[in-house]
Protein backbone atom coordinates (compact mmCIF):
# COMPACT_ATOMS: atom_id res chain seq x y z
CA UNK A 1 0.00 0.00 0.00
CA UNK A 2 1.14 3.78 -0.86
CA UNK A 3 0.33 5.56 2.48
CA UNK A 4 0.22 9.27 2.12
CA UNK A 5 0.38 12.16 4.86
CA UNK A 6 0.00 15.77 4.72
CA UNK A 7 3.61 16.65 7.08
CA UNK A 8 5.93 14.94 8.73
CA UNK A 9 4.46 15.64 11.47
CA UNK A 10 4.85 12.87 14.46
CA UNK A 11 7.11 10.95 12.79
CA UNK A 12 5.25 11.15 8.90
CA UNK A 13 3.97 8.29 6.82
CA UNK A 14 6.83 6.01 8.04
CA UNK A 15 5.09 6.31 11.71
CA UNK A 16 2.01 6.15 10.51
CA UNK A 17 2.74 2.23 9.27
CA UNK A 18 4.52 1.28 11.79
CA UNK A 19 1.48 2.35 14.23
CA UNK A 20 -0.73 0.15 11.79
CA UNK A 21 1.67 -3.14 12.44
CA UNK A 22 3.08 -2.50 8.53
CA UNK A 23 6.22 -3.18 6.97
CA UNK A 24 8.15 -0.83 5.45
CA UNK A 25 9.36 -1.36 2.15
CA UNK A 26 10.36 2.48 0.73
CA UNK A 27 9.90 6.03 1.52
CA UNK A 28 10.20 9.22 -0.29
CA UNK A 29 13.16 11.86 1.26
CA UNK A 30 9.90 14.13 2.60
CA UNK A 31 8.62 10.82 4.77
CA UNK A 32 5.39 11.89 3.42
CA UNK A 33 4.59 8.81 1.13
CA UNK A 34 6.00 5.33 2.05
CA UNK A 35 5.16 1.95 0.55
CA UNK A 36 4.50 -0.51 3.47
CA UNK A 37 2.90 -3.83 3.46
CA UNK A 38 0.86 -6.25 6.15
CA UNK A 39 0.09 -9.76 6.27
CA UNK A 40 -2.94 -9.50 8.21
CA UNK A 41 -6.75 -8.17 6.97
CA UNK A 42 -7.56 -4.37 7.42
CA UNK A 43 -4.40 -2.95 6.69
CA UNK A 44 -5.78 0.27 5.19
CA UNK A 45 -8.38 0.71 7.80
CA UNK A 46 -5.82 0.53 10.14
CA UNK A 47 -3.56 3.20 8.18
CA UNK A 48 -6.33 5.74 8.40
CA UNK A 49 -6.73 5.18 11.80
CA UNK A 50 -3.46 5.61 12.49
CA UNK A 51 -3.17 8.82 10.48
CA UNK A 52 -2.82 8.64 7.05
CA UNK A 53 -4.37 11.08 4.73
CA UNK A 54 -4.79 8.44 1.72
CA UNK A 55 -4.25 4.65 0.85
CA UNK A 56 -3.53 3.57 -2.00
CA UNK A 57 -2.73 0.44 -4.04
CA UNK A 58 1.03 0.48 -4.23
CA UNK A 59 1.77 -0.83 -7.39
CA UNK A 60 -0.35 2.03 -8.83
CA UNK A 61 1.02 4.52 -6.78
CA UNK A 62 4.78 3.36 -7.17
CA UNK A 63 3.77 3.56 -11.03
CA UNK A 64 2.26 6.89 -10.94
CA UNK A 65 4.38 8.70 -8.80
CA UNK A 66 7.76 7.48 -9.34
CA UNK A 67 8.64 9.87 -12.05
CA UNK A 68 7.67 12.54 -9.78
CA UNK A 69 9.25 11.78 -6.15
CA UNK A 70 12.46 9.52 -5.61
CA UNK A 71 11.91 6.49 -3.45
CA UNK A 72 14.80 5.19 -1.05
CA UNK A 73 14.22 1.50 -0.68
CA UNK A 74 14.48 0.46 2.94
CA UNK A 75 16.33 -2.72 3.44
CA UNK A 76 15.51 -5.02 5.90
CA UNK A 77 18.32 -7.66 7.25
Amino acid sequence: MAVITWSDVDGGAAAVAARAEGLLHSASAGNRVVIASAAEPGFAARLYAAGAALVLDGALATACLSPLISLTMVRTP
